[in-house]
């Protein structure tokens, strides 16, 4: 405590700051009131100084700076400090010497100081895809100016912004009846990912690609907020004709073909309902449902599998009533109509005690009903036997026959007979045709079932082959299987593999040589006397 008398000799409420210098004592030290020093005198206590709020000491002071209080005027104390020559305003974040960009930066630099940080660009600009992510700025602080009224100055290095790409649905000059839907604003040479939306009666085809990769680019024309604009990279995406289901190629004899459920994309399928042309009807057999493939705007049958129609077949007027007709079941009358196909009419003897001789059946073919054979059947009072069953094979015709007629029974292509078979019904003989063909007479009793098997028969080999071939119930050897070969007397095999695979065409059989072991080494020998 000091006398009021010696009031001129202190510095009171020193925790305030000076309006001009912007000093003042730091109030940690809960200091209110300090000796008054005269300029001279060095030999004083000093304290610790701090700025205003929104203000500090420069960048290349260090920190804390020490001072004391050598006068007041009109109450405001004035400091002489140890270190630097003031208070200097702070930078903010928000105040850069770039128009409307401001720093991803928490803000509060010392003049002087130095950052490195991001930048934000001003709505609708950005800085290019490419540039480098941090930026150096300086804070530049007036002394003893305004709170935080510091400016960051990037000074000869300063980002540019340019316009971004902004979102939105956009046209493209390379893509036809459609455009790209961008969800996503991008910087300059940014690549971001768009979806293709097609015009009404347009979509992409089956299974295209959805997204598509769109940069953003500028130019000198591109000066305004959003002004970039986006090119599509690499491949461009196709609109194509989307396939109403009241639409289909024209299919000849074809009335209408009915579709349910939506529009079809290019390449999708769908199954349509088939109704022939009046006097035409669908192959025996062949169903009323058939694939179709949207294509080019409308659905297209398969040019194999696809429906056709066939002109319909009338049962024409017989030479004698001895026969009856049979469609589906039904009997059939004169001029009956009849689907197109094999077989599709069955015939049998008016007279029930009668047999059927000749062929059983009629097919309805370019418009005719005709028997399935050389010759019309008549009915008789005979012995007959009916065709054989054949499991992958036939038979020569499906006619009747009487005693001592024959049928041949035929395997299909790479199917044999087992060899049992062969030793019943073609005996003595072991060739291809004897395990692929046999003929069987009608002797009054049912003919036998015949099966056909799918496999090789036994390789052309003159030595040993392991395993041995199969006697029942399959083909000699099965497909797939391997068989191994040992040539005889001493003979080595000269071409050829010791094994082969059955496949379709056969078993590869090697061939085997006369060169021995002994012989190998005299013809050795021989070659080695030569060379001396």
């Amino acid at each position: 405590c000091i006398p009021d008398a010696d009031i001129a000799n202190v510095c009171l409420d020193v925790t305030a700051a000076n309006p001009v210098s912007k000093l003042s004592v730091d109030s940690v030290f809960e200091i209110e009131n300090i000796d008054l020093v005269a300029e001279a005198n060095e030999d004083t206590v000093h304290y610790q100084m701090v700025c205003d709020d929104g203000f500090d000491f420069h960048g290349d002071v260090v920190k804390p700076v020490n001072g004391h209080c050598n006068g007041s005027t009109d109450g405001n104390n004035e400091y002489v400090l140890s270190a630097g020559d003031g208070c200097y305003e702070l930078c903010d974040a928000d105040n850069t010497d770039m128009e409307g960009v401001s720093l991803v930066h928490e803000g509060g630099s010392r003049s002087g100081e130095k950052i490195d940080t991001e930048v934000i660009c001003p709505d609708g600009f950005d800085i290019a895809h490419d540039s480098p992510a941090l930026w150096e700025f300086t804070c530049n602080g007036l002394k003893e100016g305004t709170a935080n009224g510091g400016q960051y100055s990037c000074g000869d290095t300063c980002p540019e912004c340019i316009p971004e790409c902004p979102v939105g649905t956009f046209e493209f000059p390379e893509i036809a009846d459609g455009r790209m839907v961008v969800a996503d604003a991008a910087a300059s040479g940014q690549t971001v990912v768009a979806t293709v939306q097609c015009d009404d009666g347009f979509g992409l085809a089956e299974g295209a690609e959805v997204s598509y990769d769109v940069l953003c680019n500028t130019n000198e024309n591109t000066t305004e907020a959003n002004s970039g604009f986006w090119t599509v990279v690499n491949d461009l995406p196709v609109c194509m004709p989307t396939c109403p289901t009241d639409t289909h190629a024209a299919i000849a004899f074809v009335d209408t073909v009915i579709f349910s459920g939506d529009a079809g994309v290019e390449g999708s399928t769908k199954e349509g309902i088939v109704s022939c042309d009046s006097g035409y009807a669908l192959g025996q057999d062949a169903g009323y449902s058939y694939t179709f493939t949207c294509t080019d705007g409308q659905y297209v049958a398969d040019m194999r599998d696809g429906p056709v129609c066939l002109k319909e077949c009338n049962l024409p007027a017989q030479e004698t009533d001895d026969l009856l007709f049979f469609y589906d079941g039904e009997s059939l009358a004169v001029n009956g109509a009849v689907s197109p196909g094999r077989h599709v009419v069955d015939v049998e003897c008016a007279n029930d005690t009668l047999k059927l001789v000749g062929p059983t059946t009629m097919s309805c073919r370019d418009g005719e009903v005709t028997f399935d054979g050389l010759e019309a059947p008549y009915c008789a009072d005979t012995i007959i036997c009916e065709a054989p069953n054949v499991i992958n094979g036939e038979t020569h015709t499906l006619a009747n026959v009487e005693v001592g007629g024959v049928y041949t029974v035929m395997c299909n292509p790479s199917h044999w007979f087992d060899t049992k078979t062969v030793k019943e019904m073609n005996p003595g003989s072991a060739n291809a045709e004897a395990y692929s063909a046999t003929v069987v007479e009608c002797t009054g009793e049912p003919i036998r079932d015949f099966e056909c098997f799918f496999g090789c028969l036994a390789p052309d080999f003159a030595g040993a082959t392991f395993p041995d071939m199969q006697e029942e119930g399959a083909a000699p050897y099965e497909m797939g299987a391997v068989v191994n070969f040992q040539c005889l007397d001493g003979e080595e095999i000269e071409e050829g593999g010791a094994e082969a695979t059955c496949e379709v065409g056969g078993i590869g059989a090697p061939v085997c040589g006369s060169c021995t072991f002994t012989l190998s080494l005299l013809l050795l020998a021989f070659t080695l006397l030569s060379l001396l």
